[in-house]
């Protein structure tokens, strides 16, 4: 026989273990639909070559040893709080007082990076919030002060990681937790103090003009811009959400349900959507629409805290408080939830950003 010719379906009864069908030509196969490649889901293989294995292991929550660096920093490195990745560059900053900020410019390299301790003057106490501003090539640390009652912001240069104090504003009390962002022409913080404030401060000379307090909604823990609105949590019992106009600051805000208390300090903006964990123990990750802040309750079987929301551009991943480190992935198209825990000994993973390839991930440890 060389050609079969059918207009109804074929149906191959063979049990498991034996292929149906032996090929050895290689040309293409117009319109075939499998659901599975190598055994594998579409979710080990979107958005990778086929041939970067490691980076393929990755997206399928299937790591082994060999598919990974892990790096212990030197003694007095301490407690990342705060992570950036951009132009094949990372920022690590540390809560610490006096704060460090550490720059990897090789990526494939994590042995290898640069330190900055700032001034123990307490200005720079706790490195909380970091926001880069694609639009001028410029990186800002927002810092925490439990002994002051200021707003501190510094900017640094990534190339030549060289620092400059931006902003020291005696007037406005940021609260131990404060966290920035910007769309490049001003810089946006909201205040961890209750009620929570968002303050407005122009780029161009670092002075403010503006300002909103969030009535009734306590203790602001993230802040981010979307390109057209920003959006802000509270680290309240129950949690809420603020949509906030740039341009005037008028805001809508909506609360959590009960229970569902204190968002992390990372959320990720996602389309037409916000994530954020929380740092309780119901395990519940909360979806927000951005048009009508209406929210969708996802459930992610963990009984630790969250320590934050971070987009990769094709996945959410939420880090848990746990030993060993559990990482939740959740697909932002079907919502499916998939979990990686990591190996004995590696313990409260709290900060996770991308290069686009791979993922990068800090514990909570002292170093």
């Amino acid at each position: 026989v060389t050609t079969i010719g059918m207009s109804g379906q074929f149906t191959n009864t063979l049990a498991i273990g034996t292929a149906p069908f032996v090929v050895t030509s290689t040309t293409l196969n117009t319109n075939l639909n499998a659901e599975f490649l190598n055994g594998q889901s579409k979710g080990a293989f979107y958005g990778v070559k086929i041939n970067d294995y490691k980076n393929a292991r990755y997206m399928g929550l299937t790591w082994r040893k060999g598919d990974k660096e892990l790096v212990t920093l030197a003694t007095g490195v301490n407690q990342i709080h705060s992570l950036l990745c951009f132009k094949d560059m990372m920022f690590a900053g540390t809560r610490t007082s006096p704060a460090k900020l550490l720059k990897w410019s090789n990526l494939s390299d994590l042995t290898s990076y640069s330190v900055n301790t700032f001034a123990n003057d307490n200005k720079h106490n706790k490195a909380e919030s970091m926001t880069y501003d694609h639009i001028n090539n410029k990186g800002y640390i927002a810092f925490g002060h439990e002994y002051t009652s200021t707003i501190a912001v510094t900017q640094f240069d990534p190339a030549a990681f060289t620092f400059t104090d931006v902003i020291y504003d005696a007037t406005e009390n940021p609260g131990p937790s404060p966290s920035i962002t910007t769309d490049g022409t001003y810089l946006y913080i909201i205040t961890n103090n209750s009620p929570a404030k968002i303050l407005k401060y122009q780029i161009s000379d670092f002075t403010k003009i503006g300002s909103v307090t969030i009535t009734g909604k306590n203790y602001g823990h993230a802040i981010i811009y979307d390109g057209v609105n920003i959006y802000a949590t509270g680290a309240a019992s129950p949690g809420w959400i603020a949509k906030i106009n740039p341009s005037d600051l008028s805001y809508t805000s909506v609360a959590f349900a009960s229970g569902d208390n204190v968002p992390t300090d990372d959320i990720a903006n996602v389309g037409d959507y916000v994530y954020c964990g929380l740092e309780t123990t119901n395990g519940i990750v909360i979806r927000v629409k951005k048009s009508d802040l209406s929210l969708t309750r996802i459930a992610t079987g963990q009984t630790t805290e969250n320590y934050g929301a971070f987009f990769d551009g094709q996945y959410i991943w939420f880090p848990y408080n746990s030993a060993p480190g559990n990482l939740v992935r959740i697909d932002p198209t079907t919502l499916e939830v998939a979990v990686h825990t990591l190996d004995t000994g590696e313990n409260y993973i709290n900060e996770v950003v991308s290069d686009g390839q791979r993922l990068f991930l800090t514990l909570w440890s002292s170093p």
